[in-house]
Parts: structure tokens; sequence; C-alpha cells
């Protein structure tokens, strides 16, 4: 069975679903499928950590605007190794701020945002590069949503051919600018609609989207949550960590008002007496000024490679899990941690939050309200359980558990999926 899949986000960028579809197209590889991916061509200084080898990949200029973006990082060297100083020059994150605000403002003139640019590019390159009825499958990666609207272009153009539409967050998301989110609905419902098989990472989402269009057919909805690398945890399970502090870590990214830190802060700041430290990796910079109070407690890493950022949390006691304000979605990162067998502080806006019932459910660590003065009360109670090294006994951190969320399990089911 030949495949088509369309990933604007594909190594080397690293992010959520680029990391989703490395490892998925490799294990479905693995699995006897032969792919083909269309994905952005990126500016040089960029590095494909993966090193994933691939019948095809075709790499398709992603548009001015990106193109600038990315060449501008590369040149700037804030993705590459030995970042940390260069993201906490006070020139960089006044520059990153004003880039923000414009990009926010690009964001709004193209639906659903500025990557959709690249439209007329891949569009151009499969009608006149590719035969689009070699493939069984067409399969689109979202975000960005520039993928799903190649994706109804060709079943528009080809009726016959198999689309599966692959979703991270849904087509609409709450950051969806407001002032036109009932023009993006419309696009949003004809790719539901078109679209042979959709899939989604977390029920609530699914039942969102039936609410919201009860005129799609609900047996093509099938959830498929982000992983991890089965292989990279079995090298490390065996592994303890033995450090002479309590060992906080959180990888990935703060939003303010929505996975932010502050409460957390605060509720350290107020047991700063205590023998602990904190790791952060990740776009973070404009953060650290929140930590300022507990700033020798503190090692701000900057943006790691994937492989790093996972080798980090083998290497810590308590992993931090913050969740979204939007309660639909499950951050990546989480899996990530169920991988790394290590103890999770999940703090949440919200105890129906998917990611917190999962966290609770498979006594994984432990779920506080985001507020200081219970998180302080549940700190303790694992600083205390640290000191006496009571973690393997108060919680479930081994590998059975969370076996169905490796990548090799989940390929499996997407496997299951196409062909079905």
């Amino acid at each position: 069975m030949k495949l088509l899949v369309i990933a604007y986000s594909f190594p080397p960028i690293v992010d959520a679903q680029s990391i989703r579809w490395a490892y998925l197209t490799k294990e479905l590889i693995n699995l006897g499928l032969d792919i083909d991916i269309l994905t952005i061509k990126l500016p040089p200084g960029f590095e494909d950590e993966f090193k994933i080898k691939y019948p095809s990949v075709y790499r398709i200029f992603p548009g001015p605007f990106e193109y600038i973006f990315y060449r501008a990082k590369s040149r700037i060297g804030v993705n590459s190794e030995g970042n940390v100083n260069k993201r906490r020059n006070q020139i960089f994150i006044a520059i990153k701020k004003v880039y923000r605000g414009f990009r926010s403002l690009l964001n709004s003139l193209l639906i659903p945002d500025i990557r959709t640019e690249w439209l007329p590019f891949v569009l151009w390159f499969i009608n006149k590069k590719i035969d689009i009825r070699k493939y069984d499958v067409v399969i689109t990666s979202h975000e960005p949503g520039v993928d799903s609207i190649a994706g109804l272009y060709l079943k528009r153009k080809y009726p016959k051919i198999k689309w599966v539409a692959d979703f991270g967050d849904p087509f609409v998301a709450p950051y969806t600018p407001k002032i036109r989110r009932w023009l993006d609905r419309l696009l949003e419902e004809k790719i539901y609609k078109k679209a042979n098989k959709i899939i989604f990472t977390s029920e609530k989402v699914k039942y969102e989207i039936i609410k919201q269009y009860p005129k799609i057919n609900c047996e093509k909805i099938y959830i498929l949550p982000q992983g991890f690398d089965n292989n990279f945890a079995l090298e490390c399970n065996s592994y303890t960590p033995n450090n002479k502090e309590l060992t906080f870590c959180f990888t990935g990214t703060f939003y303010k008002n929505s996975r932010d830190p502050s409460q957390f802060v605060k509720a350290l700041s107020e047991l700063k007496h205590l023998n602990f430290k904190i790791l952060l990796a990740g776009r973070n910079e404009i953060f650290l000024e929140k930590f300022e109070d507990i700033k020798d407690k503190v090692q701000f890493f900057g943006m790691l490679p994937h492989r790093k950022s996972l080798e980090i949390q083998k290497k810590t006691d308590v992993l931090i899990h913050i969740t979204n304000k939007y309660d639909m979605q499950i951050p990546g990162k989480l899996y990530e941690y169920f991988g790394a067998c290590r103890a999770i502080l999940c703090i949440t806006y919200n105890n129906n939050d998917e990611g917190a019932m999962l966290v609770k459910n498979l006594n994984r660590g432990e779920v506080v309200a985001n507020r200081k003065e219970d998180i302080k009360q549940v700190v303790l109670k694992m600083y205390n359980c640290w000191k006496k090294g009571d973690f393997s006994k108060n919680y479930d951190l081994g590998l059975l558990s969370v076996k169905d969320f490796s990548w090799q399990k989940l390929a499996k089911n997407m496997y299951r999926i196409i062909i079905h």
C-alpha cells in the first residue's frame, strides 16, 4: 500500500506534530507501508536529528514570510546547541516580542494562519511533479491547517482518493481569531465532511465536534493520542536517579494565562528552604523573570534536541505537567513523561482535564489544582516521599501500564485505521 503524507510540520522542525509524524511514519514503514512525504524546505542550519530513511521526502518552499522567519532563526542560532545565552539576551527577548506581535497580525490575514502561504507551492508541486492517483491513501497532518486545506483540494479534484485527516488540535481552536471564527468553522465543517476518516487525539474533542457538526458521521472519527518511544524508554528503564536535591523538570513551552507556571513558582518560593532544584528546557526565556526569587535553584537549558530533552526527563525525580485551560486537548509532552517512568506533578485548571485524569487513574503521580496553597501541600508530600525513597512504592512508574501509548503500538492502531 502506498501513502502520501502531507505534513508541513516534519523534521527537522521539532514540535508536537512533527515528532508525531516522525515516529508514526517510521513505524508504519516498518509495518510494510510505502510512504512519500510532502513537507516544507528549510534554509541551511536545521539538522534532522531523527535521521530516518524515507523512500521519498519532497521538500517545498514554505512561502516568503515563513522562509524569512526560519532563515532569521537559523542565522541567530536560537535553536542550535549552546543557545541559552542567546535566548537570555534582552535584545533577543525584545525582538521576540515584536516578532510575536507581527506574526499574530499575519495569522489574522490567512485562514487559519500565515503558514497557509505554503498552499500554492505545495499544490503546484502536486499537480506538476507527482501523480496523485498512484497513492492508495492521502494523509494530512494538522497543525498547521494548510495541510487539511490541501487535503480538501485533493479530495474535490480526485473524489475517489481515500483521505485520512489527522488532527492535533481541531481546525478551529481557542487561539483562532474570534473576529473570523465563523468563517473558519465553514471551512472546518467542509474538511470534516469530505475526509474519509478523521483522527483526533482525545475523546473530548470527538464529542465536541459531533456536538458542533451533528451531520458528520461519527463512525469515521477515530482517537489516536500522542505517544512515547518505547525503544528509548526500555533503554533507560533501569536507570534510577540519585539526585542530591529533589529535582523537578519541565520540558516544553509555557503560555501566559494557559500553561502558566506562576502559581507553581509562588508555591516553591515559599518552600525555598527545602533542598530542591528545577530544570527548564524550551522556549521559556520570557518566563524566567517569574523564577527570580528562586533563581539559584533553577537551571535553564534553552532549546534542546529532542533526544537530549528525553534524557533530561529520565534524570529527574518529578516531571512538571501544567495543563491547558482548554481542557479538550492533552499536550504531547505528557505522553513523553509516561515513557520517562518518573513521578508527575500535574497542575491543572480543571479536574476533568483528560490529561489530569490519566495521571490520576494510572497512579502516575499527583494531580493538584493550579492554586499556590494546594501546590505547596502536594510538593511537601512529594518531597517527603523523595526523602524516604518511596516514589516507586507510592506511584506506578513502570512501562506496562502505559504500553498502549507507545508510538510502536499507536502505529499499529494507525495501520488498522488506514487499511480498514
